[in-house]
């Protein structure tokens, strides 16, 4: 029918391409070639072609035929916010040259950044991914009320150069969180010494290292000490929260009576919070437990690592402790060892003031032990009782316990 064998159709089937139409195909194909799109995302593009998608001029940063000033920053506001509520899908079809960082707020915010191709994996280029918590500074971001976790970005009224920080847990380390936990998961191997007889209070080199302390750490008063109280310090992490597990806010793991402990204690005792971590982390922690602008108490002060000092000790060798030396140097007046106790879960923190440290319960896994968890309760009562003392050193506070039942039952 069209002339050669090779064209002719086969009984009750249509008719194959001509050999015309079979050169116009693949000049078809050849001039415009096609591929599939999950064949291209992913791939590397050419400064130059980056350049050009995005009407650059030479090698500067520089966008040519485009809005400048405030016309600008409304055009990408625009167009962010139309694009805010893409599908999952409709982004899987985004083809993407590569990945880069660039600051949403600030001097640079209208910078681009070109980088080399294939180094998207390289950890300086990436923003892992997290279960965030936005802080604020004053924690007002969002008509005047605290921002919700599900709030986006594009939705808070941020002014230029405003810092947020972020808190989180990476995907993959909360893997091994939600677990189930080991056998005698409930050991602490804290390298605890509390049976270890050692001499390290009053050795010369420890003693200096507080000295020193006393004389070039700078303390930051949030309330003036008052005269006739006694003091307590309180550590944070497994104290007055648990800090490893996950949760959507802080509240969630607050250890139960903290408010309540803190109200009590503020009649008695001027609070002191110590925690070995930086005094950053401590400001966060304390505001989102709501510890810092509580109505019903104060704290007079806090303090952070660098007020710690490093002691040896004859089988554990160095660890680092917090000497309440530093602080009865720096307010005599006021604080000593006759009227002061201390908080923590980790009872090494203790080796330069043993006297003066109760060991307590770590607070732990907070989803399953928040309705059992009393040991806040029980020590507010055990505060009241030894705040009629004048002299807290002939007490053994490793049994408080016994002391308070003791007390109760007269």
């Amino acid at each position: 029918m069209f002339g050669t064998t090779r064209t002719l159709s086969r009984a009750g089937r249509p008719s194959k391409l001509s050999d015309r139409g079979r050169r116009a195909l693949v000049r078809e194909v050849i001039n415009n070639q096609m591929v599939a799109l999950s064949k291209i995302q992913h791939l590397s593009v050419e400064r130059r072609t980056l350049q050009k998608d995005n009407h650059l001029c030479s090698n500067t940063p520089i966008r040519s035929g485009w809005k400048s000033g405030q016309m600008e920053a409304a055009s990408h506001l625009e167009y962010a916010k139309r694009h805010l509520k893409d599908s999952q899908t409709i982004r899987n079809k985004i083809l993407w040259s590569d990945e880069a960082k660039t600051e949403l707020f600030g001097v640079n915010a209208r910078n681009y950044v070109l980088r080399k191709p294939g180094t998207t994996h390289h950890q300086v280029n990436t923003v892992p991914t997290v279960k965030l918590l936005f802080l604020y500074k004053d924690d007002c971001i969002l008509s005047g009320k605290p921002a919700d976790d599900n709030v986006k970005l594009g939705d808070l009224k941020l002014k230029p150069n405003t810092k947020i920080m972020m808190m989180g847990t990476r995907e993959e380390s909360l893997e091994d969180v939600l677990a189930p936990p080991p056998e005698n998961d409930d050991v602490v191997n804290d390298f605890d010494i509390e049976e270890e007889v050692t001499e390290v209070e009053n050795r010369e080199e420890n003693l200096a290292k507080i000295a020193r302390r006393v004389k070039d750490y700078k303390v930051e008063e949030l309330n003036p000490p008052r005269p006739g109280k006694r003091l307590l310090v309180l550590d944070i992490d497994y104290t007055l929260f648990d800090h490893k597990s996950c949760a959507e806010t802080g509240h969630e793991l607050m250890r139960p009576f903290l408010h309540e402990f803190l109200t009590s204690a503020y009649e008695d005792f001027d609070i002191v919070i110590w925690s070995a971590t930086s005094m950053k982390w401590i400001d966060a922690k304390m505001k989102e437990l709501g510890v810092t602008d509580n109505p019903n108490y104060k704290i007079t002060f806090m303090l952070d690592s660098a007020a710690m000092i490093t002691v040896h000790t004859p089988k554990r060798g160095v660890v680092e402790v917090k000497p309440l030396g530093v602080i009865w140097g720096k307010y005599s007046e006021f604080y000593n060892r006759k009227n002061t106790i201390m908080f923590d879960d980790i009872g090494r923190n203790f080796l330069m003031n043993p006297q003066n440290g109760l060991k307590i319960r770590p607070f732990m896994k907070a989803h399953l032990n928040r309705e059992k968890d009393k040991e806040l309760y029980k020590l507010s009562q055990y505060l009241k009782e030894i705040a009629k003392l004048d002299d807290f050193s002939g007490l053994n506070h490793k049994h408080w316990e016994r002391y308070l039942s003791k007390k109760q039952n007269q």
